[in-house]
């Protein structure tokens, strides 16, 4: 099973009837919330319940994550940051980015304008992938920076940081998860 799958059933706004053959679940929301748990890195817990179960309610605390993993890092290598809670806006932007399903606003994701005359067409704005795609003026202007300033010295070191954080937590979360929900249980005769 999908581990992205096994992820929603933490959340109750989605209901997957069909991994449910005759009305017993495989994997209940129990199990999937004991294995993610089990992960090592809190970060990757953090990620992962509020990318797949939507508990936004863990934004803060994985953006300060992101802010002091930048801190450490990349402030010693001679960054300087514009304002204090600079930092801070770029974790939430990174968390955004990683978690929101970034639909396109003309065709709501569908790839396809539906025009009240005349045959279906392939929406121009995302190139008929029903994708939002972020530019460098998006992420300057979600973190109150100049479009100019974005694009000169923090585009690279965005791209660089969110690398070594949300995109590493991705590709840790899935395989991990995976791997717990697939090994084999102890029976009650063998403990």
């Amino acid at each position: 099973m999908n581990s992205r799958e096994l992820l929603s059933l933490l959340t109750a706004r989605v209901q997957r009837f069909h991994l449910a053959p005759g009305g017993v679940p495989n994997l209940t929301a129990e199990d999937v919330a004991h294995a993610l748990g089990m992960l090592r890195q809190e970060q990757v817990r953090l990620y992962a319940r509020i990318k797949y179960s939507g508990q936004i309610e863990y934004a803060d605390k994985l953006a300060g994550m992101i802010r002091v993993h930048v801190m450490t890092k990349k402030l010693k290598a001679g960054w300087r940051i514009p304002r204090p809670d600079f930092l801070l806006d770029v974790g939430y932007l990174m968390i955004v980015e990683s978690v929101d399903p970034n639909l396109c606003p003309t065709c709501d994701g569908r790839a396809e304008v539906h025009p009240e005359v005349g045959p279906v067409i392939m929406c121009e704005k995302c190139a008929g992938t029903g994708k939002r795609a972020w530019q460098d003026a998006d992420r300057a202007a979600a973190v109150r920076l100049a479009k100019s300033s974005w694009s000169e010295t923090w585009s690279d070191r965005y791209k660089e940081a969110k690398e070594e954080t949300v995109d590493k937590w991705e590709a840790i979360c899935g395989p991990a998860l995976h791997k717990r929900l697939s090994e084999p249980t102890s029976s009650l005769s063998e403990l």
